[in-house]
């Protein structure tokens, strides 16, 4: 039931219940016999008529009041009703305008539509966890003639590589101080984390793509950074690769060695990234058409 009506249904409450004749009969108790005993047959008739009248005035008042509130309530549950039905149906043209677009976007898809496509491998990176600190903000071009999808991905910044790489306990200080990682190896394990970044969506593209409307991808990866010698901010590309389909579904992705796979498959990635030392994308990103 949807919320709204379900709310409308349950404040008008149950029913009000008829009320029960018996609880009106005058009944004869110990008083009434005694009283009967004590004043005569006569004056004790006199007293049950009158309390006859009495339960029966209020027997016919408890019913008008019934008949009024029966009223009310019926009034009250015909309009929640009402809203119920209008609810359902709001819920069911909106449910059914919804499922016409996925059906709509689907076919489009199906057809090798661009902006479909392109729509639809935003939604499958949407969809993609990432750690905290990675931004999605990746764009996606899709060529029709050449079957070929192009993604341009904004890469995490590279303090993402921790500074220190163990800890140790200084017991005359009393401190904790951190052993700084070598340059290499975080230059090494930044270039690992862009190698993987790039496989992975290769990775997504391939897998989702269940229409086979991609024949090959391309992934550039860049960093938006500052450039110290104007200020201004530039996306120099880290790690670039392009492959076919049939190519990367060869691969045991848990067994490669990113780095060496994303050359493997003709790719680059910069010797030093953390240094923003850019190397030229294996395809042109805004030349996809």
């Amino acid at each position: 039931m949807p919320q709204r009506a379900f709310i409308a249904v349950k404040e008008i409450g149950s029913p009000p219940q008829m009320p029960d004749p018996a609880s009106f009969r005058t009944n004869v108790g110990l008083v009434d016999i005694g009283f009967r005993w004590i004043k005569g047959q006569e004056e004790f008739d006199r007293r049950m008529s009158k309390a006859e009248n009495r339960n029966r005035l209020a027997l016919e008042a408890a019913q008008a009041k019934y008949r009024t509130a029966i009223r009310d309530w019926e009034a009250r549950a015909k309009a929640a009703k009402a809203a119920y039905d209008s609810e359902t149906e709001r819920i069911r043209a909106s449910i059914k305008k919804h499922n016409d677009a996925v059906e709509e976007h689907r076919q489009a898809v199906l057809s090798g539509d661009r902006a479909a496509l392109v729509k639809y491998f935003n939604m499958v990176h949407e969809a993609s966890s990432y750690p905290e600190g990675f931004e999605k903000r990746t764009q996606f071009r899709y060529s029709t003639p050449n079957r070929s999808l192009a993604v341009d991905f904004s890469l995490p910044p590279t303090d993402v590589i921790p500074k220190y790489d163990d800890f140790v306990y200084d017991k005359s200080r009393d401190q904790v101080k951190g052993r700084p990682r070598s340059e290499a190896e975080s230059q090494h394990l930044y270039r690992q984390l862009i190698s993987s970044i790039a496989l992975r969506t290769l990775d997504e593209v391939f897998k989702s793509d269940a229409a086979k409307k991609v024949d090959s991808c391309s992934f550039n990866g860049h960093l938006a950074t500052v450039n110290p010698a104007t200020g201004e901010t530039i996306r120099p590309c880290l790690v670039s690769v392009q492959c076919q389909r049939t190519e990367f579904e060869k691969l045991v992705l848990d067994r490669v060695d990113p780095i060496a796979c994303v050359e493997g498959l003709g790719g680059v990635t910069s010797k030093r990234p953390l240094m923003e030392e850019a190397v030229t994308p294996v395809t042109d990103f805004n030349s996809v058409q």
